[in-house]
């Protein structure tokens, strides 16, 4: 096998807002293990090895976004600004940060959370579904719906 990565560039995706042109780039290495640590602080296991809480999930997607987004300039712009930007607009941005950076794929990170949404206490499963509603995937909300379902049955 000959692995050869000499004419690679980084993918960016370039986008407007409200008349500002930005650049949403592909996640350095470094991004991605800076961001991946981050993600693991939140996250509190039970005995068993699986999740049982998650805090502040909802940063993770502005903070990661602020590590891959710039002015048209190639000037980083602060958490605050793309925090005020309409949630439908980050959601999508996040989802193609992590696409085009070779992250992990959202379905297979939405499969998991699934599988252990059980295991998560009563307001964290409430506060992991609302959000995983808010991402707006057709794919996410179909698997949701299933997982409601089958959570109503069992009641």
């Amino acid at each position: 096998m000959n692995l050869d990565f000499s004419d690679l560039e980084p993918t960016s995706v370039p986008f407007t807002y409200q008349g500002q042109n930005y650049l949403l780039k592909e996640a350095t290495g470094d991004t991605v293990r800076r961001f991946n640590n981050e993600r693991a602080r939140r996250l509190t296991y039970g005995e068993n090895g699986n999740v049982t809480s998650i805090q502040d999930m909802g940063d993770l997607e502005i903070k990661l976004l602020s590590m891959c987004i710039t002015t048209a300039e190639g000037n980083k712009l602060p958490e605050s600004v793309i925090g005020s930007w309409p949630s439908r607009m980050v959601s999508k941005l996040y989802v193609t940060a992590q696409e085009i950076s070779y992250m992990i794929e959202p379905e297979s990170a939405f499969s998991t959370l699934l599988e252990n949404l059980n295991d998560l206490g009563p307001e964290e499963e409430s506060r992991m579904v609302t959000w995983m509603k808010s991402l707006k995937n057709d794919e996410i909300n179909r698997e949701l719906r299933i997982y409601e379902r089958n959570k109503k049955a069992k009641e």
